[in-house]
């Protein structure tokens, strides 16, 4: 239920679910330019620090992301959807970027795959590098043969919605924290 935060706090208001179908977007994902990054799974018992330092460096002052300790990763861990395999790094030359968490919801009559968390580190900010992450999360999610996809921001992100608008997410839903 995070997403893209620079560090500011603001006071908390609505919650926004947004939605995308994701069955026209397969080829526009694979024309995008992602060579040089490279995608690393999260392993047990190896990363746990490695996702907490990078956590916490990129959610430094997000209410609901920042200062994760290694109890809270692992009640996340617990969780019944929670899957190694979709806690991915985004890295380049060996440097960890950011990082995406996909998380599967099981609805009557569909399956929903949400964008859990998404992050860059702050010093790369602004950089273009949210809308690879994001294309990198949504190819994931339609080779798992998903064609929707969810993410939650909160109302005052204005840069997380105008990133997810311009992939095509549209509001679904509004709800107070």
């Amino acid at each position: 239920m995070e997403d893209l935060a620079r560090g500011e706090v603001a006071a908390r208001g609505p919650i926004l679910r947004l939605s995308c179908k994701l069955l026209d977007y397969k080829r526009a994902l694979e024309d995008a330019d992602l060579s040089k990054l490279e995608l690393e799974s999260f392993i047990r018992n190896k990363d746990e620090s490695r996702f907490l330092d990078l956590n916490n460096q990129i959610f430094i002052a997000h209410p609901d992301q920042s200062d994760w300790d290694l109890s809270k990763l692992l009640s996340k861990m617990g969780e019944v959807w929670f899957r190694p395999d979709r806690l991915i790094f985004m890295k380049k030359d060996g440097r960890d970027l950011g990082f995406f968490w996909l998380k599967e919801h099981q609805l009557i009559g569909r399956k929903v795959s949400e964008i859990y968390v998404i992050g860059i580190i702050p010093s790369l900010q602004g950089q273009g590098l949210g809308k690879k992450i994001l294309a990198l999360a949504l190819r994931q999610i339609i080779s798992d043969g998903f064609s929707e996809a969810w993410v939650y921001t909160d109302e005052s992100n204005e840069r997380a919605l105008k990133l997810y608008r311009s992939f095509g997410f549209e509001i679904d839903l509004v709800t107070e924290l």
